[in-house]
């Protein structure tokens, strides 16, 4: 687990003070984690997951949850974004944004 668990905060930006921020551990702990000299608990994995914004099998095994195909399966967190995101009116600053960051080509309307 400690090398997905320095993966993750690589990929993520996050180092050990700033995990154990939002894990709500201590730096020293994530240290040991990291290490390999401790292992979590099971209620310190699903923190870490959280803080990371991953599931906790992705924390454990490295393995991406599978891409939802419908709305209704998306994590609760990304739905409210996307409730968010669908909410801003055509031609808002924010959704422009959005599009040029994404490399979001705007669609052709059909007629």
């Amino acid at each position: 687990m400690s090398e997905n668990l320095k993966r993750l905060m690589n990929l993520r930006g996050v180092n050990q003070v700033e995990l154990a921020k939002r894990a709500g551990m201590s730096q020293p702990a994530i240290s040991m984690i990291l290490a390999g000299k401790r292992q979590p608990l099971a209620t310190q994995i699903e923190k870490l997951a959280t803080a990371l914004h991953v599931t906790t099998d992705e924390l454990l095994k490295g393995e991406p949850p599978a891409i939802p195909k419908k709305v209704d399966q998306l994590p609760s967190d990304l739905k409210e974004l996307l409730d968010l995101y669908m909410a801003l009116p055509e031609g808002d600053w924010r959704k422009k944004a959005i599009h040029e960051i994404l490399g979001i080509k705007k669609q052709p309307k059909k007629e």
